[in-house]
C-alpha cells in the first residue's frame, strides 16, 4: 500500500470526511458543484456567479459600485 493511501485511509481523515458530509447534507447540498454561502445553497456551475455576488452584497439584487 502506498503512503498516499495509507493516510487517505487513516482513521481521523474517515472521521473528518463523515463530519463534512453529514454537514453539507444538513445544509441542503444535493449535487455537485455545490456553494453554500450564509446558509444559501447554490447548485450548479452556473450558478457560481451568484454565489459570489450573495458573498459579497448578501442578495443577488445589482448594487452600484
Amino acid at each position: 500500500m502506498r503512503r498516499s493511501e495509507k493516510l487517505i485511509s487513516a482513521p481521523e481523515i474517515l472521521a473528518t470526511l463523515a463530519e463534512e458530509t453529514e454537514s453539507i447534507k444538513q445544509a441542503g447540498v444535493f449535487g455537485s458543484p455545490c456553494f453554500v454561502v450564509d446558509g444559501e445553497v447554490f447548485w450548479g456551475d452556473d450558478r457560481l456567479d451568484d454565489a459570489v455576488q450573495w458573498s459579497r452584497n448578501g442578495s443577488l439584487r445589482h448594487v452600484p459600485s
